[in-house]
């Protein structure tokens, strides 16, 4: 049975050493890691037009704002 993609990676992903790890088993992304923590892990800076976070964001340096910020929160109860 043939498979209509282009690309497919079955166990895993590596580009050079410490560049890119995609870990099959652990469901895991690592960049500029080969020890990813999270779902996505970036070692270094993130550049983004648009960020959108659902959840429990938390900030262990400062953040930098270039715009706008909008922050809703809920009443913890």
């Amino acid at each position: 049975m043939a498979i209509d993609k282009n690309f497919v990676v079955k166990n895993g992903l590596e580009v050079s050493t410490d560049l890119i790890l995609a870990n099959a088993n652990t469901n895991q992304v690592g960049i500029a890691t080969t020890n990813p923590r999270y779902t996505l892990h970036v070692n270094g800076g993130i550049g983004a037009t648009d960020a959108y976070v659902t959840g429990i964001a938390t900030f262990k340096t400062n953040l930098v704002v270039g715009g706008t910020l909008t922050a809703n929160a809920s009443p913890v109860s």
